[in-house]
């Protein structure tokens, strides 16, 4: 209490310090303020006395200071807002306080920190616009009093000034040694030994059941791991990227089910809450990881439960290794082994109905069976999907097959050869083949970028009228062509470009071989395939080719192969050669080979021809042919060519096979002067 009667003392001159009646009267008042005045001050005092003040009476200091209401708090230790208490709504009204009187310069900042800490404060200049607020533990009171600082922002700063997170000093270190040399970008610190928590975000993936798995871990076996919500990030091979939520267990375990084969890169991360209320974002390595079961799903007609369906690899797949869902969802062991491997259904089914099957997890399997045509036939392909990188052969034989789905194969991503996957037998007739495909689907190859070979793929397949447009586009990989639509008797047209895509191609032997609707060849159908070396029988009994296109072999400098003869008893008999037996053709470009320094074989190479009007002088225009060795039957019957055969002849010196080039070629400026061994 101020005492007013001491203060007027002071102020009395010495000369009447002894005057009793003065100093009687000089105190009347300073009494009454000691006696009246001076009490209902000091209560005043008592009630906005924040350091006393407590419950109602803190809340009118907060309401004076310009808090109108208790704010509500993240309360240490367990992690959940609640309104201050007194002791902590104190520090948050000094903050206040000393923000409404400060003028934020380091040395205010310094008080107001020893005002809020007593003296344990110290302010650091981090001259970036920043400043870190460092304790001393030995004065600190709570460490929940350094957080409210930061997160309330209590103490004054100046405007465009950011307040780093604080650190509470332990000991005088050299610099900022543990985490202090971070001290502009290093986060909350209590200043103890660091809590080193050790999260960590497993993955790893369930083929066989198709689920991604995972586990969060720390290092602190206090720490509560259940229910914690994990992100996990998928990335496709296709491109396609998604996310999916799932939660962690009791042991800290999650699990996501992927619905789509593929291949896959998955991330997970989540933040995790500390004991101490902050967070750690916690980002697992990235998994690549492939999901494919095994599959084929077809239909079939399933008329004989005596007779095989299809046929594996009985000593690598035995009974039990893979399932068969007859159509209700359940993967069953319905099977038993005939000889050989071949598979007969033992379920219980009506005879002469459609069945869908679906078999997963045989790497083996085969619809080659002996008697497809009659018995439990294959009528649709719905799907080939997983690992396997060979169906060659597959479903050769198959021939009530009449359709492939579209996107048949498009869960095939490794897959390297459909050698013979969907031939048929030839009849020996000319008819053509013996198989029932109707259409091609398109972009029925797109996914399967790895597939190296296409030999004899629908070889057979009479009822196939059309090849789709960019049907092997994204089949960069492929380099034998060979026979992959021989004897297709019904397409009529070769669409532009099919080939653009596959520069690695060293064979397109027989590849349209018997094709006998097929009028014209596309310009530039080869353009892109500077690396084929064969050219046998491409267009053989082609009857109704009418013409080719000029530079049809222009970008093809490799070449070695365009013809071939065949033989009976010893004698030729026949020509197997690019353009032999193409029985409407009437003209050939001049020069048509002259690019191909390479060629070695040119037998039966326009042999059978019987429309074919040319002169083989421009047909053969360069100087010399010294690489050609095999050329009997080339002409051979083609009667209508012209020029002079023995000008052609000098152009060939190792020419040492060349039984009958020219045999009914009558119109040759001259013929009868042709050596005999040449007609």
């Amino acid at each position: 209490m101020f005492d007013h009667k001491k203060k007027v003392r002071s102020r009395v001159y010495w000369q009447y310090k002894n005057s009793p009646q003065l100093n009687k009267w000089l105190q009347i008042l300073p009494e009454i303020a000691n006696d009246t005045l001076e009490s209902q001050i000091e209560k005043i005092e008592r009630i906005i006395e924040i350091d006393i003040a407590a419950g109602e009476q803190l809340d009118i200091c907060g309401r004076i200071a310009g808090i109108p209401r208790r704010p509500k708090i993240l309360k240490l230790g367990i992690c959940e807002m609640v309104i201050a208490d007194d002791e902590l709504f104190r520090l948050i009204i000094k903050g206040k306080i000393t923000k409404n009187n400060g003028d934020a310069t380091i040395d205010n900042v310094k008080l107001a920190g020893d005002y809020l800490f007593g003296g344990s404060f110290t302010i650091l200049d981090g001259l970036d616009m920043t400043m870190l607020p460092l304790w001393w533990e030995k004065y600190l009171p709570d460490l929940q009093f350094v957080k409210l600082v930061h997160d309330m922002d209590l103490l004054p700063r100046p405007q465009g000034v950011g307040m780093r997170d604080p650190r509470v000093i332990r000991y005088i270190p050299w610099g900022f040694g543990r985490n202090y040399q971070n001290f502009e970008h290093a986060g909350f610190w209590d200043g103890g030994d660091l809590v080193n928590y050790g999260f960590r975000i497993s993955l790893w993936f369930d083929a066989d059941a198709g689920i991604l798995r995972g586990q969060i871990t720390s290092i602190q076996k206090s720490v509560n791991l259940s229910g914690i919500e994990v992100k996990i990030d998928y990335t496709s091979a296709k491109g396609n990227a998604f996310s999916h939520y799932v939660a962690t267990d009791g042991n800290g375990s999650f699990a996501d089910a992927l619905n789509d084969y593929g291949i896959y890169t998955a991330q997970a991360r989540a933040q995790i809450f500390t004991p101490t209320c902050t967070t750690e974002d916690v980002i697992s390595r990235p998994l690549t990881f492939t999901y494919y079961i095994e599959t084929v799903v077809v239909k079939i007609n399933y008329n004989n439960a005596s007779q095989p369906v299809f046929s594996v690899d009985s000593s690598k797949e035995p009974l039990g290794a893979f399932t068969i869902d007859y159509g209700d969802g359940v993967d069953s062991a319905d099977y038993k082994f005939s000889s050989g491997g071949s598979v007969i259904l033992t379920r219980n089914i009506p005879l002469n109905q459609v069945l869908t099957l679906t078999i997963k997890k045989s790497w083996t399997i085969n619809f080659n069976t002996q008697n497809q045509a009659y018995y439990n036939s294959v009528l649709e392909l719905v799907l080939v999907a997983g690992l396997r990188t060979n169906l060659s052969r597959m479903f050769s034989g198959t021939q009530k097959l009449t359709k492939i789905d579209s996107g048949a194969f498009d869960d095939l991503p490794f897959v390297e050869s459909f050698e013979q996957a969907f031939s048929q037998s030839i009849y020996s007739d000319g008819r053509g083949g013996m198989g029932n495909l109707s259409e091609i689907p398109e972009r029925l190859f797109d996914k399967c970028t790895r597939v190296k070979t296409f030999k004899g793929t629908f070889s057979g397949q009479s009822k196939l009228r059309a090849i789709p447009a960019g049907l092997f586009d994204n089949c960069p990989e492929v380099t034998i062509f060979q026979d992959t639509f021989s004897h297709c008797t019904l397409i009529s047209e070769i669409p532009a470009g099919l080939f653009d895509g596959n520069i690695k191609v060293i064979s397109f032997a027989n590849t349209f071989k018997g094709c006998q609707k097929i009028e014209s060849i596309p310009v530039g159908l080869f353009k892109n395939n500077s690396l084929v070396t064969s050219f046998l029988a491409t267009f053989a009994q082609s009857y109704s080719l009418k013409s080719i296109p000029a530079g049809l072999f222009d970008n093809n400098p490799l070449v070695t192969t365009f013809g071939g003869v065949t033989v009976s008893n010893g004698k030729y008999d026949g020509a197997n050669a690019v353009f032999s037996e193409c029985k409407l053709l009437t003209s050939v470009p001049a020069g048509l080979f002259d690019c191909c320094p390479n060629i070695v074989e040119l037998g039966g190479v326009l042999a059978l021809c019987p429309r074919l009007q040319v002169n083989i002088n421009e047909l053969f225009k360069l100087a010399s042919y010294p690489a050609v060795t095999f050329i009997p039957w080339a002409f051979n019957k083609s009667s209508l060519i012209t020029g002079s055969g023995n000008a052609l002849i000098a152009k060939l010196p190792n020419a040492a096979n060349h039984k009958e080039v020219f045999t009914g070629c009558s119109l040759l400026s001259d013929y009868a002067s042709i050596p005999s061994d040449w007609k």
